[in-house]
Formats: C-alpha cells, structure tokens, sequence
C-alpha cells in the first residue's frame, strides 16, 4: 500500500533533439575548449614571467612622468629669462639706432648751420647712446656666460665681430 516509503527518482538519459545537442557541444568542448584552456595557460606562464618586468617598467615610465615637471618647469623659467633678456638687448637696440640718428642730425645740422644749439643737442644725447651701448655690452655678456651657445649671432650680427668694433672704437688711440 501506502505505506510510506519515499520513492526514488530516476534519472533517464535526454533523449530528445535538445540532449543530443548538448552531448554534440560536450564533445566540441572537449576538442575545440581543451586546445583553448591549454593556450591560455601557456600565456599565463609567459605573463608571469614577464609580469615582474612589466611591472617595473610601468613604475619606471610613471616616475619618469612624476619627476619631469620640475626639469621642464626649470627649463622653461631659463627660457622666460632669455626672452626677457633679448627683449631688452632688442629694446637698447632701437634706442641706440634712434640715439645714433639724433646724434648724427644733430653733428650735421651744427656742422651745416654752425647754430650752436645743435651741439648742446649733441651733448645731450652723447650720454644716452654710451649708457644704452653700455647696457647691450653688458646684457650680451651675461647672456653670454648662460648661454654660449645661443650667441653666436644676434639680430643677424656676429657678436664676436660686434665686440671687437665696439673695443676699437673705444679705445683711445696710441699716438
């Protein structure tokens, strides 16, 4: 009867299209999957032991982009100074063309008219042109001593041939 023994089940193999299906895609596993596992564990081996390598050149490049800033940055205020520089040797420049322009109007006014007021013009601006003479050689100098290699020409002129113009027409003649 009913007497109260709890039955069992059992289980039948699939026997539908859809078990055959999967005993179809157990079999690929087995030939197409297998190769795969296998393929990946080999890369995993070459990852390992690669990985510490590729750890440390990681570090390598990411300290390389944490302690490049300050160098880039001391680059670039050497740079902001040099132009500072050249802006004002540019600037002693114009005022030493002007200067020599007044001066040479005024020599050739007095030498023409002989009016006097042109010669205390002269003197008047003689001073100007030595001090901004006096200001380029000095700057030039300087940026020379920083920056030999930028000073070689300035303004399309050869420093060299600048200064030793400027030493003789500076220097007092030997009688």
């Amino acid at each position: 009867g009913r007497g109260g023994g709890a039955r069992k089940k059992v289980y039948k193999r699939p026997t539908s299209c859809f078990g055959k299906l999967a005993e179809a895609l157990s079999v690929r596993d087995f030939f197409v999957r297998a190769p795969r596992f296998k393929r990946r564990e080999r890369s995993m081996r070459f990852l390992r032991g690669w990985m510490p390598w590729v750890v440390l050149m990681s570090n390598v490049v990411a300290l390389g982009c944490v302690l490049s800033p300050p160098f880039i940055q001391m680059e670039t205020e050497d740079m902001v100074r040099m132009g500072h520089t050249l802006r004002e040797l540019s600037e002693l420049v114009s005022e030493i063309q002007y200067y020599d322009e007044v001066l040479t109007s005024s020599a050739r006014l007095c030498a023409l008219t002989g009016d006097l007021r042109w010669m205390s013009r002269y003197l008047i601006n003689v001073g100007h042109i030595d001090s901004a003479i006096n200001g380029v050689v000095s700057r030039i100098e300087e940026v020379q001593k920083k920056y030999p290699q930028m000073t070689e020409r300035f303004g399309g002129v050869n420093i060299a041939e600048f200064f030793s113009r400027h030493d003789r027409c500076c220097q007092p003649e030997a009688d």
